[in-house]
């Protein structure tokens, strides 16, 4: 209920004048909108110590300990986050709502520190950390987006935009500038803008715009980026009369953000807006650039919360098969990947056809993790050849001994 002048009473209880009630009425009000949300803020943070490890293959300990790290952030995550679901249901005294528990459920590591770490004599390497877990959304939390990326590999992005204004094609898109400018901001790491421009006069282009998976995996290998934004943007006049000289332009924009190994779409997105100006094309531009910068906020958003996901549950991992003699063979291998690789979470047998098989990993890691597991260790039974890896893909050769 929003309280005005004309429903406020005369006289507040107990026979106070309105006047002397006011003060406390503001009073109130204040304690309710400043001091309640900072301890609201203060619950969605939690401070935890946690302990991670991983097997040293190949002399690699740098590898190892990047894995242990990543594997003790995982652990300080499940730990924290049960402790925020445990003190919520306390405060709310046997009042939760079940999809406030589901909502609760979902953190990010924003900062750690490294409290121990070493070689063990069974060949691991074994790190303990303190780090601070939140809940939220972490699409404007600097700190917390600089941890995710290191724990994705410091993925690159690439933005490609087609634009034009009123017909006309924009040599250097604004609509592109403008979310990369965003994606600099959240001190992600984009391609070089030479780099764009000679995608863009290629026929990749038109075949990446339409979905061409083998285009995209071109411009990936090309420019070594690992996710792709691609799209289009445009712009035309509203209205010219009646806003003394300004000429008013509506821009839309729409693009999707994609794994550029495999084709699958992380996220997509649309958005317009208006602007005005003396000069309809600059008056485009500006309509283009805020759709833009709105777009840019939305698609952000989605991605680092799909990396984030993928932390916590597993990242899924192409692993395409060739030289697979038989639909028994390939069972058989299916079998040794879930007895020997415990980082995998699940299997999903997309496509036989031949000697070729598509299978879709679940896996606590990325493509370059289950690439490094297939060829260091013995496979019970098979000859297994990595031809090409990438952090959403992996292609082997299998043989049976």
């Amino acid at each position: 209920m929003t309280f005005t002048g004309r429903n406020l009473p005369q006289i507040s209880p107990k026979g106070i004048p309105r006047r002397a009630f006011m003060p406390w009425v503001t009073a109130v009000f204040f304690v309710f909108l400043v001091v309640f949300p900072q301890v609201a803020s203060a619950q969605e943070a939690k401070t935890v110590r946690a302990s991670g490890m991983a097997v040293i293959f190949a002399g690699d300990v740098a590898q190892a300990r990047e894995k242990a790290i990543d594997d003790a952030l995982k652990h300080a995550l499940e730990q924290a986050v049960g402790l925020l679901v445990e003190s919520e249901t306390i405060v709310e005294n046997f009042q939760l709502i079940e999809d406030n528990v589901y909502s609760k459920t979902k953190g990010y590591v924003q900062s750690y520190n490294i409290i121990s770490e070493g070689k063990k004599d069974d060949g691991t390497f074994e790190v303990s950390v303190e780090a601070v877990v939140k809940t939220g959304s972490l699409q404007n939390d600097l700190k917390g987006i600089g941890v995710l990326l290191k724990r994705k590999n410091m993925p690159r992005v690439m933005v490609i935009m087609e634009e034009d204004h009123s017909g006309k094609t924009a040599r250097e898109p604004s609509s592109e500038n403008e979310i990369n400018r965003k994606l600099v901001e959240k001190e992600f790491k984009v391609v070089d803008k030479r780099q764009v421009a000679k995608i863009r006069e290629s026929e990749k282009m038109e075949a990446a715009l339409s979905g061409d998976v083998g285009a995209l995996k071109s411009i990936g290998s090309q420019t070594g980026a690992e996710i792709l934004i691609i799209g289009e943007a445009s712009s035309e006049e509203a209205s010219v009369g009646g806003l003394g000289g300004l000429v008013s332009c509506r821009g839309r924009v729409e693009a999707k953000a994609l794994k550029a190994d495999t084709g699958e779409i992380i996220a997509t997105d649309a958005r317009s807006a208006s602007a005005v100006d003396i000069v309809a094309q600059e008056a485009g531009k500006k309509a283009v650039v805020k759709a833009s910068s709105q777009l840019a906020d939305s698609l952000l958003a989605k991605v680092v919360n799909r990396w984030s996901e993928e932390l916590s549950a597993g990242t899924t991992v192409r692993l395409a098969l060739h030289k697979v003699k038989s639909l028994a063979e390939l069972n058989q291998f299916k079998g040794f990947l879930r007895s020997y690789i415990g980082k995998i979470t699940a299997i999903n047998q997309r496509e036989f056809s031949g000697t070729d098989a598509n299978l879709d990993i679940t896996i606590r890691g990325d493509g370059h993790d289950l690439a490094r597991e297939l060829s260091e260790k013995e496979v019970e039974g098979f000859t297994v050849t990595v031809t090409k890896a990438t952090a959403h893909r992996v292609d082997a050769d299998i043989a049976k001994k």
